[in-house]
């Protein structure tokens, strides 16, 4: 049987592990037991007592002591909270509706077609607004641009013609990219909204397309294998 003495270095190794090396976990309990916004969890919360029938936790912004019941309660020694913990923290995962693996990063275009594709968009968003610069005639630095300096003046009267019809849909396209396939993929996989990683990747979506999200699928690829090497 565990003397008072080993429970409590036990008590205080688990409180130190978690706090170090698990604060994703700690934001996890938060938001899923004790429903808290994303928002109010961003510095993660602390880990300030364990005991067999619960946990609580610190938060800092706004400052809270969060109680989180164990159900059913671990022994008295603590023996197998390591893998009551790892059970909580995959509970929060599929309430939540989150992976495990977290994007930390923002990578941008590498292909020529990821680059063009965004450039194509960025331009037609510059220039189609301003329809009457697009026709040859009408001498301008939009219609140059799009009649290739005048070699192509066939080019700027089909930009011409097709503005009214390609813009809209290069608005409804796009923001729908945005919404229907980044927006999901990025809340998945952690990425704060508003950071700075969040708003590179929303911008990238909306000017590139789908070779945005596509990217952040291989980055999951990638943390998935790293993971699945590491198991072995």
């Amino acid at each position: 049987m565990a003397s008072p003495k080993d429970i409590t270095a036990l008590r205080i190794r688990i409180i130190t592990h978690m706090n170090k090396d698990h604060a994703r976990s700690l934001q996890l309990y938060a938001r899923h037991y004790n429903h808290l916004p994303a928002t109010e969890v961003r510095i993660p919360p602390k880990l300030t007592e364990i005991t067999p029938n619960y946990l609580i936790l610190t938060t800092s912004s706004p400052e809270r002591r969060l109680l989180i019941p164990l159900e059913p309660p671990l022994p008295a020694n603590l023996s197998g909270a390591r893998e009551r913990l790892v059970s909580m923290h995959n509970t929060c995962l599929t309430a939540l509706n989150l992976s495990d693996i977290v994007i930390t990063e923002y990578r941008h275009p590498t292909k020529w077609w990821e680059w063009s594709a965004g450039f194509m968009v960025l331009l037609i968003l510059l220039t189609f607004p301003f329809r009457s610069h697009i026709h040859p005639d009408s001498n301008s630095l939009i219609s140059k641009i799009w009649s290739v300096g005048g070699l192509a003046p066939w080019h700027a009267k089909l930009a011409y013609v097709l503005a009214p019809l390609v813009l809209p849909a290069v608005w409804i396209i796009h923001v729908g990219e945005v919404v229907g396939c980044m927006l999901p993929r990025l809340r998945k996989y952690g990425v704060e909204a508003g950071s700075r990683v969040w708003w590179c990747w929303m911008g990238d979506c909306f000017l590139e397309g789908g070779g945005a999200w596509l990217r952040v699928d291989g980055m999951v690829r990638e943390a998935g294998e790293k993971k699945a090497q590491q198991k072995h």
